[in-house]
Parts: structure tokens; sequence; C-alpha cells
């Protein structure tokens, strides 16, 4: 399934989830191959080119998603889709610790897992830039009688799609 082009982070997203399932599905397909000795010299012969990957993608993730972000009016959109779409992560996340906390996974297996959940940790800190950035927003709203005060979540979740190329 491909997503419009103005959603390629959400379409990347998608990949790596794609990506990381197959790896799971190649370990359990060759472990039922082979023995699970053979299948672990494999793997931990393959542990160090997959820890100076992701120790570069690290490194690219820190120049590509800031510590502070700062909102203005031309990239509030782009910013608020790409917050939204990191809600996908959590439950990548949640269900990594899961299998981390297992009793029959492999020390191996928790190797990789490690550290794919150190890299989702940039991208975690990111979004909770984002969404200070956010609520930077809502504090500066005064408080009146006649109107109400409705937080930047609320307006976004209640906008009107049907004029979003007017944006």
């Amino acid at each position: 399934m491909y997503i419009e082009s103005n959603q390629r982070f959400a379409q990347r997203s998608e990949d790596v989830r794609l990506l990381l399932t197959g790896f799971k599905d190649i370990y359990q397909s060759s472990k039922s191959l082979f023995s699970s000795w053979l299948t672990s010299v494999f793997l931990y012969l393959g542990a160090l080119p997959f820890l100076l990957l992701m120790v570069w993608l690290r490194f690219r993730l820190k120049k590509i998603y800031p510590a502070k972000v700062f909102l203005n009016t031309k990239n509030y959109k782009e910013l608020r889709s790409i917050y939204d779409n990191f809600t996908m992560w959590d439950e990548f996340t949640q269900r990594a610790k899961r299998v981390l906390t297992e009793e029959r996974t492999s020390y191996i297996l928790k190797f990789y897992i490690n550290e794919c959940i150190k890299t989702l940790a940039l991208i975690f800190k990111y979004r909770e830039a984002l969404q200070e950035a956010f609520l930077t927003l809502d504090s500066a709203t005064p408080n009146d009688r006649i109107l109400k005060k409705r937080t930047e979540t609320e307006l976004w979740e209640n906008r009107n799609l049907a004029y979003e190329f007017k944006i």
C-alpha cells in the first residue's frame, strides 16, 4: 500500500516496519531450518554491521530531528502531520519491550531489539520537542468570557479537510 506523495514520512515508516517484520520472519525460519546454534553464529556475525548501521542511523537522526522545534505558519502543517505519524512507533516500542522481557528470547535478538529501541529514543525525543512546541501555542491563548479557549489539538482534530489544498 502506497500513501500519497505528500506523506513520504509515513511511507518510509511503513517500509521500516515491514523491514523489521521481515527480519523477524527470517530469524524464525532460519531457526526452524537450521539448528539454534548455527543460527546464533550467523546472527553474531551479522551483529557488527547491524551495530554500525544503527550508530550511523542515530547520527543521521540527530541531524534530521533537532532537540528544539520552532513553529511558524509555514512549517506548522508539515510538523503537525509528522507528529501525528509518530504515534505508530509507540505500539512497536511496546511490542519490542514485551519481547525483551520474555525469558525465551535469545540474547542476540535482545541485542538487536535494544539497538532499535535506542534509535527510536531519538525519534521520541523529537516527538516530545514537537509536543512542547504545540503546547506553547495553547499557553499564549487569552481567556475570555465571550470566546472559549480551545486547545491546539482540539482545533487540529476538528479542522475541515475539504479545504486542505488552500492551506
